[in-house]
């Protein structure tokens, strides 16, 4: 039998090793991070059973689950609660978003001590809301005045937050120059390479924004968790103004290849991510774009605070909150997908009304869902004892 480490980290061939090996650490410590850091095994398993579920082509997320939503200010300037992670979007059948954010909320309720049944009620209720919301053929906008609830809250706070305090949070002073704060989530790169990296982004400032901005500093980033080991860097840009400067701070990730098979084709990765996140969300956040640099292709956008996401573990004290959370997600989810309908070869929304309207899928994927959240479960005990192996055979070596 193959281990469950190397059919993980077969996935991950090319990353930066450091920084794979947090992700290891922290893919060891509980079902759920493991869920969220092994996306291609999660796909390959799905793939492998063979279920009789079709549906229609559409835009996906590609790695839905409950940590990729979150609160943030679009280019509008307004404040959204939407998904805002598309590493891995692609043009594919519909049932595989649901089916990961499916299992990813029956983890979350199992971690917080749900029943077995209010577990099947919960995925029921999701499948539920899912179908409900494509019945409606309407996009839903989370935005303050049309949210509820934890959602709303958070986007109150959203709202009420200065870009100063940001910038106050991941910079410092340091003798009269403001510099990023290097510490466990954002590391320093070497001298040469830390000109090659910011003479990379200026030349795209010129580009994009009318060379308005430069770059005062650069070093790599430490986030996420499937993604952890790709190429990240954070970005300080100023302009000076009349009184004083403007900073911003500017997030560039690598775009890599998805694990699931595309079935359109772009120049690169980066334009796959770019024009599905402008497809799948109602604004995206400001400044996102393409760049190429040393042969590679990054995503561009104005970095978002990675605080501004609902905390399910929070909320697993008070079940009623939690379920009406998991309504409004199913609620996002559908709406990206009514969103891209029809645009750029995925599915008209007809056909998303017709899955809708079929309850089989909704009974097969829902058991499905059950079992494969106890199979992560077996799989995340199997990868802390092999990972734990091979760092003790490395000691020995």
């Amino acid at each position: 039998m193959k281990s469950i480490f190397s059919r993980v980290s077969k996935s991950d061939y090319g990353k930066i090793p450091e920084i794979l090996s947090r992700k290891y650490q922290m893919m060891a410590l509980n079902p759920f991070v493991f869920f969220r850091g092994s996306q291609p095994l999660f796909f390959d398993d799905f793939f492998k059973d063979d279920l009789s579920v079709s549906s229609p082509l559409s835009w996906l997320c590609g790695d839905m689950h409950v940590e990729n939503f979150g609160s943030y200010k679009g280019s509008n300037g307004l404040v959204y609660f939407d998904l805002n992670d598309f590493d891995e979007a692609v043009l594919a059948p519909v049932h595989l978003d649901i089916v990961r954010l499916a299992v990813s909320l029956i983890l979350c309720a199992r971690e917080a001590k749900f029943s077995s049944e209010d577990l099947r009620k919960i995925v029921s209720i999701f499948f539920q809301q899912y179908a409900h919301q494509i019945h409606s053929l309407h996009a839903q906008k989370m935005e303050i005045k049309t949210s509820r609830g934890t959602i709303q809250q958070l986007m109150k706070k959203v709202a009420q937050r200065k870009e100063k305090d940001l910038l106050l949070e991941r910079t410092e002073l340091i003798k009269r120059n403001r510099k990023l704060q290097v510490n466990a989530k954002l590391l320093k790169p070497e001298i040469e390479q830390k000109i090659r990296l910011m003479e990379g982004l200026n030349t795209w400032l010129v580009q994009e924004l009318n060379g308005k901005y430069k770059v005062e500093d650069v070093g790599f980033r430490v986030a996420g968790t499937g993604s952890l080991g790709v190429h990240r860097f954070l970005y300080l840009i100023s302009k000076q103004n009349k009184q004083e400067k403007q900073w911003k701070l500017i997030d560039v990730k690598q775009s890599v290849k998805p694990h699931l098979t595309n079935l359109t084709t772009f120049s690169n990765q980066a334009n796959r991510i770019v024009t599905a996140q402008n497809l799948l969300q109602d604004v995206s956040p400001n400044l996102l774009s393409a760049l190429s640099f040393e042969m590679n292709w990054y995503v561009v956008k104005e970095m978002q605070p990675t605080e501004d996401k609902v905390s399910v573990m929070e909320l697993s004290m008070r079940p009623k909150k939690m379920l009406r959370y998991f309504e409004d997600i199913a609620t996002i989810a559908a709406s990206a997908h009514l969103r891209s309908s029809g645009k750029l070869k995925s599915a008209p929304a007809d056909d998303l009304l017709e899955f809708a309207n079929e309850l089989s899928w909704q009974n097969e994927l829902t058991d499905w869902s059950l079992e494969y959240a106890e199979k992560t479960v077996d799989y995340t005990l199997r990868f802390s004892k092999e990972w734990s192996q091979s760092q003790t055979n490395l000691k020995n070596m």
